[in-house]
């Protein structure tokens, strides 16, 4: 396949090529219309060379065409249609014989004779109608590792009832049945499938198993049991009290389908099934009744295809464990089987029994069809081969040749009820993922080797993006769970140190001791949030302790067990770790828990390799325990890692796609990318992006236009969010909430930060903060854990200019609200100590940020500031005004005490006293009340007393501001939430009784008057009123208690009680 062109420094599709033909079973390209005539595009087409035999034996009666049922006891003419549009005509004898062999194959015990002469008859009505030369196209197929599909096609319902499975092959005998890779599917003609296309339906999948003793014992336990360990094995949600319907009734089942929750896919029926009548000649399902104590009831074809076509959109694959599930009764039945019933209906896949299942039979089909579906990540084809190849190796029964599977060619041969989202994006692959995490084996291996050479502490490192997390937790862990370092358990515990390493190994510690999870992989995020327990002061006062409390947490556990502890990105001991002395205590109690007797602890760090320097001066050990760094991959591993997960869940690429996408690597922003690692998180947030715009089966060259290219696909998505906001307000929000979540360096680059729900949800009223966060979630560009969210990768930050451009324009802020945080943190924890509390310039200046609405605080953080604010006022009020005079202050007045002494040297004593008398006259009467005339009516100054009295009245003048500066220090009007119109220090005051109460009024708020913090209707204490001008009562003002701060506040906006 070759590589897509470039038009204008973009690789695009390739044009097609007009001479390329794809081979099947008519040798053309096809493409199908389905019912509302959309074009349906087959796996078989759009450049991809079929890798199946497709046979189809479309089939119609040559009388009575129209009548499927007009069925007569006699040797009947059937028309089949073949590929290149040639009719041919056979004749099949239904005889006595016939019937009675029929009868035989239904019998418990199998009748090998009777299932050879239907295999020979049927093969001697195809070759009659010239099908004879496929069977050698069928065994040179199925020699070279292809599928085989055939499909049997009839509108004579007659047909159905021959057990096609039981066809031979001249040249072995075999039958096409118990040939691997020979897959037969029925499908009623005209019909199509109900809801989504292939390959559209949503993530995921619900399993609702509903079974029924009505009509005798059933072996609910054990399918049950099957599919417990298929659900836990393939990491799939099965909830037992919600998903298991027991004594399935039709108003039983109405309810579970109808009464909420996730709506069902696959549907899992067991019982028994039966002949409606005594005289009937058609089967249904056997169910308890919808009343207590009633008899049981005969479900028939129709009432279940009533019951279930309301959820024909959602509902994927109906499994009828039960007798009889396929069977069509007598030739000519017009009800025909349960199956077919639900396939006409719409529902893509039926799986069931033609003739009497087993109970052994049908727990082997519950095994293997669900291992396959859930831990196996394949089709439905494939795992209705993989259980029936099972039911084969019974000789005790025919179970193999009497499963049946309702499906539609048009549909492809790869359903998918469960849909398994293949790739990861931003997030690290998990053991849950070990399935589609490629291409690492190596790696994994010397790992591995590492850690059994004796490596009891063990550092993996590599770049940012380089897939150190993935490697360890989907390649490591599942290999040691595994017994890769020998056949001693293990328990797996995964931690981050985040702000306080040692809370994070207390809770690892604490967590040890449940066997039941005793081999499950467990991620720690502990909560900063109550005290940190016995643990954590333990290895606080002495690191060595923690050898002792793992050694007895793991001793007391069944089969002695040992640890393995992987700690996640080490790095965050410098980037987020708040206490120094804390992260040596970490530090040397992981080193001495590795090292003590009893080879009881592993300890793997993963590490990014800009901070390796700086890691290996944390302990002496670190720089003899062994490193395994991370090589980036290579073309041929990228290609692995694009193309391996989508062909596990039956998906391909377009052709030239997959290349495009690892030439964007080596090309422009990719090429650069974080060095040689910053390239996978691209590459992977765009496959993910890519398979969620994936269209019937194939990942299109349509979609990679959408998401923009490699380079584009995280800024786009992030934008596509951001653009989703209802208003200014929501961006904002937004914005405050992003940056929350990047953690500023100083002098190193920017990282990911780990903030808790609670922190983010209390930065706006009501669930506004939450509803936001959980956009960003849903678009896979945040991770959330049950306490903490945090950026799915760095790749977010540096990816995105939006979110840069935010952080270059309020860098400073920022790095004041990340410290806040900090300091908030460090208060709290030291039980709310006012020596944590922020003074001084530190103080001024956030409150100055929050006062200018430049920041959004959380509730801890804003509890932090109000307590400092609340500390500086009392601490200034227990001040001399004269000690609240800063160092410019005092300089200021001594040289204007300077200025004034030359001033007064350069006149006569008569002018001094003049300027005396004048300048009491002024202070000892109100300015209003002073006599203009009295002051020059004086007796006349002399020469230079002008300039003497005007020199004077500037130096008092500016000594008055001054003071009044100090005054104003002392006074709650300094602190910066104060209106910027506050009154003068020296207005008239008024003294009011005490415990005089108000209340905000409403109409004007209080924030609208320069007062934050102080909603309408809340109630105040006013201490005092100010009245800076008499003329003009409105413009007073009152000095007001709320919460334990003082504020002024206008008096309109307050009511006196």
């Amino acid at each position: 396949m070759s590589v897509g062109m470039r038009r204008g420094g973009r690789i695009s599709r390739p044009e097609p090529d007009p001479t390329r033909f794809e081979a099947g079973s008519s040798g053309a390209e096809r493409a199908r219309e389905d019912g509302r005539g959309n074009p349906r595009l087959l796996r078989r087409g759009a450049g991809i060379e079929a890798t199946s035999l497709d046979l189809t034996l479309d089939l119609a009666r040559a009388e009575d065409t129209d009548a499927p049922f007009a069925f007569r006891f006699t040797s009947q003419s059937y028309v089949m249609r073949r590929e290149d549009g040639v009719f041919e005509c056979a004749t099949f004898p239904w005889d006595d014989e016939v019937l009675r062999d029929l009868e035989a194959l239904q019998r418990p015990r199998p009748e090998p004779l009777a299932r050879q002469r239907f295999g020979e008859r049927l093969r001697g009505f195809l070759a009659e109608a010239g099908r004879g030369a496929r069977e050698e196209e069928i065994a040179a197929a199925l020699r070279d590792g292809r599928r085989v599909h055939l499909t049997v096609r009839s509108s004579a319902a007659e047909l159905y009832a021959l057990p096609w499975e039981l066809l031979t092959l001249r040249a072995s005998g075999q039958h096409l049945g118990e040939l691997p890779g020979c897959l037969i599917r029925y499908e009623w003609p005209g019909t199509e499938t109900a809801g989504p296309e292939p390959g559209q339906q949503a993530e995921g999948g619900r399993i609702l198993f509903a079974w029924s003793a009505a009509g005798g014992a059933v072996p609910a336990e054990a399918h049950l049991g099957a599919l417990r360990r298929a659900s836990a094995e393939g990491y799939h949600p099965f909830d037992v009290d919600r998903d298991v319907l027991p004594h399935v009734s039709p108003a039983a089942l109405y309810k579970a389908l109808n009464g909420g929750g996730p709506p069902v896919s696959v549907l899992h029926i067991l019982c028994h099934g039966g002949a409606l009548a005594p005289s009937a000649e058609a089967f249904g399902l056997v169910w308890d009744a919808s009343e207590p104590g009633g008899e049981p009831v005969m479900v028939d074809a129709g009432a279940l295809r009533r019951m279930l076509e309301p959820h024909l959109g959602t509902l994927r694959l109906v499994v009828l464990c039960s007798c009889y599930g396929g069977g069509a009764g007598a030739p000519g039945n017009a009800l025909g089987s349960v199956a077919q019933a639900l396939h006409r209906a719409g529902i893509p896949a039926v799986v069931a029994s033609r003739y009497p299942l087993t109970a052994h039979g049908s727990v082997a089909l519950a095994e293997v069809l669900y291992r396959e579906l859930l831990v196996s990540s394949a089709s439905v084809e494939d795992a209705f081969l993989a259980a029936r190849e099972r039911l084969g190796r019974e000789a005790a029964s025919d179970d193999w040749a009497s499963l049946q599977l309702y499906a539609r060619e048009a549909d492809g041969p790869d359903h998918r009820p469960i849909v398994v989202r293949p790739y990861r994006g931003l997030r690290p692959f998990e053991a849950e993922h070990r399935r589609f995490f490629l291409a690492r084996g190596r790696e994994t291996e010397e790992l591995v080797k590492a850690i059994g050479a004796g490596g009891r502490l063990v550092t993996v490192v590599a770049p940012s993006g380089a897939g150190k997390s993935s490697l360890v937790r989907a390649g490591l862990i599942p290999a040691v769970l595994e017994g890769a370092l020998g056949p001693r358990p293990f328990q797996v515990r995964i931690l981050h140190p985040g702000v306080s390493p040692l809370r994070a190994l207390a809770a690892m510690a604490d967590s040890l001791g449940a066997p039941e999870e005793e081999r499950a992989p467990r991620s720690l995020q502990p909560s900063l949030a109550g005290p940190p327990g016995e643990v954590w002061g333990a290895v606080s006062q002495r690191p060595a302790a923690l050898a002792g409390v793992l050694e007895q947490r793991l001793s007391a556990l069944p089969g002695d067990p040992r640890l393995l502890l992987v700690v996640d990105e080490l790095e965050e001991l410098f980037t987020r770790a708040e206490d120094r002395a804390e992260v040596d205590a970490f530090v040397t109690a992981l080193v001495q828990a590795a090292s003590a007797p009893g080879d009881r602890v592993r300890v793997v760090f993963t590490l990014r390799s800009n901070f390796l320097a700086r890691y290996l001066e944390l302990h002496p050990e670190l720089a003899r325990a062994p490193l395994v760094p991370i090589p980036p991959m290579s073309d041929e591993q990228l290609m692995e890692v694009s193309v391996g997960p989508a062909e596990r869940v039956g998906l391909r690429f377009e052709e030239g796609l997959a290349e495009a996408l690892l030439a964007s690597l080596h090309e422009g922003p990719a090429a650069a990318a974080h060095g040689a690692g910053g390239k996978l998180p691209l590459l992977e947030f765009a496959l993910e992006a890519l398979w969620e715009r994936r269209a019937g089966g194939f990942i299109t060259w349509e979609a990679w236009e959408e998401i923009g290219g490699l380079n584009g696909a995280i800024a786009k998505r992030a934008d596509e969010v951001l653009a989703g906001c209802a208003g200014e307000e929501q961006r904002q929000l937004a914005r405050d909430l992003l940056t929350r979540l990047v953690h500023l360096g100083r002098d190193t680059e920017d990282t990911r930060r780990y903030a808790s729900r609670e922190e983010i949800e209390s930065l706006a009223p009501g669930r506004a903060a939450g509803a936001e966060l959980e956009r960003w979630i849903r678009a896979r560009l945040l991770t959330a854990s049950e306490d903490e969210v945090v950026m799915a990768h760095e790749a977010v930050i540096h990816g995105w200019g939006t979110l840069q451009g935010w952080l270059d324009e309020d860098r400073e802020a920022l790095l004041t609200r990340q410290d806040l945080g900090q300091a908030a943190r460090r208060w709290e924890d030291s039980g709310r100590s006012p020596e944590e509390l922020w003074r001084g310039s530190r103080l001024r200046k956030m409150l100055e940020l929050r006062q200018a609405g430049r920041m959004r605080l959380s509730t801890a953080e804003a509890a932090f500031l109000e307590a400092a604010q609340a500390a500086a006022v009392k601490t200034q009020r227990k001040r001399p005004w004269w000690r609240s005079l800063r160092l410019g202050d005092a300089t200021a007045i001594v040289a204007l005490g300077a200025v004034a002494i030359a001033a007064l040297g350069a006149v006569t004593i008569v002018a001094l006293r003049a300027a005396r008398l004048a300048f009491e006259a002024l202070l000892t009467k109100p300015i209003h009340q002073a006599d203009p005339q009295t002051v020059l009516s004086s007796p006349s100054p002399g020469p230079g007393s002008e300039a003497a009295l005007v020199a004077l009245g500037a130096v008092t003048f500016a000594l008055g501001a001054l003071v009044a500066r100090a005054i104003r220090q002392v006074d709650p009007q300094a602190i910066p939430i104060t209106p910027a119109s506050a009154p003068s220090a020296m207005a008239r005051v008024v003294v009011l009784p005490p415990n005089t109460r108000g209340v905000i009024r409403q109409g004007p708020s209080a924030h609208e008057e320069g007062v934050s913090g102080v909603p309408a209707g809340a109630e105040v204490t006013v201490l005092e009123e100010f009245n800076p001008d008499s003329k003009n009562p409105a413009n007073c003002w009152y000095r007001v208690q709320y919460r334990g701060e003082e504020l002024w506040m206008r008096r309109n906006i307050v009511s006196l009680n």
